[in-house]
């Protein structure tokens, strides 16, 4: 049985079979291991990559009932399951991933930090016309929008609108 053999690979002591189990989990939409993959989401003891493959792979399983997982693993502070939390909230509830975005950069300190709640919008084809607009709803830092846009430059990506409202914002 399928099933049965995924479940004995996500418990591989072996992490690339393990992720790589817990991928196919969520792609071939093996609905009997919703259990297993969501325990896996909430086991901080688990590795980073395990964890982070197991958010994505719960948001292909279960769509939208995936959100509050995502959402609470947005705040973990391993970088990695903070953007695959991005990542997956940004196919579920691409709005909420916006706004939750939006606090997180007005809360960063570092280009790290920045980076890691970027890049998850930079996969989505409407994320940064998203995330300008959640930005768009109060003033930007202009230290953070010169970070953001120098960000944006080193991928080569652009959007008119986040740009005007990221230079609107140095300009002050």
């Amino acid at each position: 049985d399928l099933n049965q053999t995924l479940n004995q690979m996500i418990g591989s002591r072996n992490q690339d079979v393990q992720v790589r189990a817990i991928r196919l989990v969520g792609l071939w939409k093996a609905d009997a291991l919703v259990g297993p993959i969501k325990a896996m989401v909430n086991t901080e003891a688990l590795p980073a990559t395990v964890r982070s493959e197991a958010i994505e792979s719960l948001g292909q399983l279960i769509g939208q009932q995936a959100n509050d997982e995502a959402i609470e693993a947005i705040l973990d502070p391993a970088s990695e399951i903070r953007q695959a939390a991005l990542r997956t909230l940004c196919e579920l509830d691409l709005s909420k991933a916006a706004q939750l975005a939006n606090g997180l950069l007005r809360e960063a300190l570092s280009d790290e930090a920045i980076h890691s709640v970027v890049t998850p919008f930079l996969g989505h084809r409407e994320g940064l016309h998203a995330l300008a607009n959640a930005l768009g709803n109060a003033p930007v830092d202009p230290n953070l929008a010169t970070r953001i846009r120098g960000l944006l430059g080193s991928v080569g990506r652009y959007n008119p609108v986040l740009d005007q409202i990221l230079r609107a914002a140095e300009n002050n």
